[in-house]
């Protein structure tokens, strides 16, 4: 498994998570995205239906989210409270936030290339390195990245893959402040949410913290929150887009993690 991808940021284990945070479902008859203006909190597990000859991948929502999956009120649905569960930092780059967050390029499935028999990416890499499937084995090869025809055109098989692994709160004081509070997943394929939102943000802690003097600080229990929104495109549609921003006193969080020590 890759992390990183080259000119953008630059050896994985997925985190145990029991839930994933998507931006919006799908619709069961088309498979397009719907209600892209809400959080939804879906099972792990993956399932995958036939509709207009193509596997279209669904999760189903979480029966221990019934309340706020079907909940109408904006406060909940577009504003999510964590923390980061694992003791995570940038002293080693981005390979030391793995536990909790991972990104590189994958393509789900290139046209004219046969459907892996257990529906595994056809291509994953970092932007120097990549492994594709022809159709019969993966092969290891050198990622063009940019250059490459698959990251090319309006709907590019090739994206960003971004995961985070983070564990809900809420607000105690709210009615849904007994939902429960597990190490969920969120992921975007979004080159904005990724690039100019949650690669930013925890590239700025990282500096904060070693320019304080908290040489030895790690992000674990850190209170932040995402918040949904759209934005507009550069083809003028308007997209889901994620904000991601502290939900706490960062400088007193270091003071607290350096005291406890």
């Amino acid at each position: 498994m890759f992390q990183g991808i080259a000119e953008c940021e630059n050896t994985y284990q997925q985190p145990e998570f029991l839930y994933v945070i998507t931006c919006g479902t799908k619709n069961e008859k088309s498979g397009a995205p719907s209600q892209t203006d809400k959080f939804f909190i879906k099972e792990k597990d993956i399932s995958y239906t036939t509709i207009r000859n193509r596997e279209v991948m669904f999760r189903e929502n979480s029966p221990d989210f019934i309340k706020f999956n079907h909940s109408e009120k904006k406060e909940l649905r577009t504003e999510l409270k964590f923390i980061i569960p694992y003791p995570v930092h940038m002293r080693e780059g981005w390979n030391s936030m793995q536990d909790s967050l991972n990104f590189y390029l994958k393509a789900q499935q290139i046209k004219g290339i046969k459907q892996h028999p257990l529906l595994a990416p056809h291509c994953t890499g970092d932007g120097l390195k990549a492994r594709q499937w022809d159709g019969k084995q993966y092969n290891d090869i050198e990622c063009p990245n940019r250059d490459c025809d698959h990251r090319k055109g309006d709907t590019p098989a090739c994206k960003p893959l971004l995961q985070m692994y983070l564990q809900l709160q809420w607000d105690t004081d709210k009615p849904w402040g007994t939902l429960p509070t597990p190490i969920v997943k969120y992921e975007s394929r979004s080159w904005y949410n990724l690039t100019k939102k949650v690669l930013p943000f925890f590239r700025n802690l990282h500096t904060r913290a070693i320019g304080l003097g908290y040489d030895n600080y790690t992000f674990e229990n850190l209170a932040i929150k995402l918040t949904l929104s759209k934005r507009k495109s550069m083809r003028g549609s308007y997209v889901p887009a994620i904000n991601i921003q502290l939900d706490c006193n960062y400088i007193q969080f270091l003071k607290d993690q350096k005291e406890g020590e």
